[in-house]
């Protein structure tokens, strides 16, 4: 893949932090990786990488 295809695909993954405040009143946050678009499926699996590098974040305060 050349530099000119790589800025054609768009960009890549994006990690997504929601925030919520249950009934207790505790604050949620959730953080998680957004889906690969196909064609980074593609280089994940050409590589031999997971297609969600990192796990979901759970936390309460």
């Amino acid at each position: 893949m050349t530099s000119v295809q790589n800025r054609q695909t768009g960009g890549g993954q994006v990690r997504v932090t929601t925030t919520m405040i249950n009934n207790k009143g505790q604050m949620i946050h959730i953080r998680n990786t957004s889906e690969p678009k196909p064609i980074h499926v593609e280089i994940y699996n050409a590589l031999g990488l997971p297609r969600s590098p990192l796990k979901r974040i759970l936390s309460i305060d």
